[in-house]
């Protein structure tokens, strides 16, 4: 039996092997790189980011206000903090007495996540000015040093209980997403 191919058969057909060979090189370009110069394992990026973001200590936050120079305002944002940080079930938080052992202490954030035996920092300040408030509060890295996430929060300073709930509230929002 014999197979007659015309011209415009064998064109189709070198057509279509020159079409996926193109379409090959381009996925291959188009993917990105491993450093190595690899393909780029996206599960590792997924499983390490996972990893990376399953720990939080939240350390004292510094109270930077000259007319509430006890601290007991900051004390209580970090308390709230972790309470509501550790209520995330993903997330594992230490203890607050743990957190607490850094207060007042200038430690390298990679010393303190390893000691503490966490992937990131949660830190910050708290300054009060007759009726206005200022929280600061950043998500950093341990591995690094980096910071993930930070934000500024101003808000009416009336009463301890309500600036605490507001920021705590604020944050934790904020912080859950680049946790979870």
């Amino acid at each position: 039996m014999q197979v007659f191919v015309t011209k415009s058969g064998s064109l189709k057909r070198t057509s279509l092997v020159l079409a996926i060979l193109i379409l090959s090189i381009l996925f291959w370009f188009l993917l990105p790189q491993s450093d190595d110069g690899g393909a780029f394992d996206r599960g590792s990026l997924v499983d390490m980011t996972e990893q990376r973001l399953r720990s939080v200590a939240v350390l004292p936050f510094q109270d930077l206000s000259q007319e509430l120079a006890d601290g007991s305002v900051a004390d209580g944002v970090t308390l709230d903090l972790v309470t509501g940080l550790s209520k995330i079930h993903a997330i594992r938080v230490p203890a607050s007495t743990s957190s607490f052992a850094f207060k007042g202490r200038y430690q390298n954030v990679s010393e303190i996540g390893k000691q503490l035996k966490v992937d990131t920092v949660l830190e910050g300040s708290v300054r009060i000015i007759e009726n206005r408030a200022r929280v600061t509060a950043q998500l950093l890295l341990v591995e690094d040093g980096y910071q993930i996430w930070s934000e500024s929060y101003d808000v009416q300073f009336t009463d301890v209980l309500d600036l605490q709930d507001q920021v705590t509230a604020k944050i934790l929002d904020s912080v859950r997403l680049h946790l979870i």
